[in-house]
């Protein structure tokens, strides 16, 4: 008689079936194989609106989660308003890698393995053209050595004991910076839809979140009065009380 095929015998199909276990319990489980990455955005309640001589910024902590089974690239991340028919986009341009941070990290794509989080309070801005940049900067420093120059004049008057009181920029200097604050300034009274946007390497896994707030009469003159400081340089080339965030509520979106 001639000898039976090996794929008759049982003990063939009981070694092969222990072959396939010990190899598949050194691979990660087949099902993260067809696991997609996804985002899980987890935001404070609070959000810091702010400003660069009106130009607007804000301040939120966010944390991303990568729950899926792959790696993700989060490419972007942007804070959009609208109040009326008008509307800002800003860019996430830095974080605190730390709470006690003075200083922002610069913010770069970033890529969050399954499983691993990323969590920061991130700063929103949008860059000004080129030719605002300049002019900023121009206006900026003239203020900026006005006020040192007539400070160290003050002091040396009098004699060791400087006075502590203000000093203000000749009002020409002023008058450009002020123009430019009024071209920019957006935290006016009314509601706010907020849109936050996060783009990944993976169009499927890029997400959102909705959100509102509210700035009574009173939050936006708390923005707005920074413009009174500007002669003195507050706001410019350093910040003081009361040139300082206003901190907002957000909620869900209605």
């Amino acid at each position: 008689m001639p000898d039976k095929p090996i794929y008759s015998d049982p003990n063939f199909w009981q070694g092969a079936a222990a072959i396939v276990a010990l190899v598949l319990s050194q691979l990660p489980p087949i099902k993260r194989w067809f696991k997609r990455a996804k985002l899980e955005v987890e935001c404070f309640d609070r959000m810091a609106l702010k400003h660069d001589v009106g130009a607007a910024a804000a301040e939120l902590h966010l944390t991303l989660t990568n729950t899926g089974g792959a790696d993700v690239r989060i490419k972007k991340i942007s804070l959009n308003f609208t109040r009326g028919t008008e509307r800002r986009e800003l860019d996430a341009r830095g974080y605190y890698e730390k709470s006690t941070d003075k200083q922002a990290t610069l913010f770069t794509p970033v890529t969050l393995k399954p499983k691993e989080s990323w969590g920061y309070n991130v700063n929103f801005f949008k860059f000004a053209t080129r030719e605002v940049r300049q002019e900023y900067s121009t206006h900026a420093h003239a203020l900026r050595m006005d006020v040192v120059r007539k400070v160290a004049e003050r002091n040396a008057n009098q004699q060791q004991r400087p006075n502590g009181d203000l000093v203000e920029a000749d009002p020409a200097l002023v008058a450009p910076l002020i123009v430019l604050f009024d071209a920019q300034f957006f935290w006016r009274t009314g509601e706010y839809q907020i849109e936050l946007v996060i783009e990944t390497d993976k169009p499927y896994a890029n997400t959102s979140r909705n959100f509102r707030c509210t700035l009574f009469e009173g939050d936006s003159e708390r923005l707005r009065v920074h413009r009174d400081h500007l002669k003195y340089g507050n706001g410019v080339f350093y910040h003081e009380y009361p040139v300082e965030p206003y901190i907002a509520e957000i909620l869900p979106a209605a």
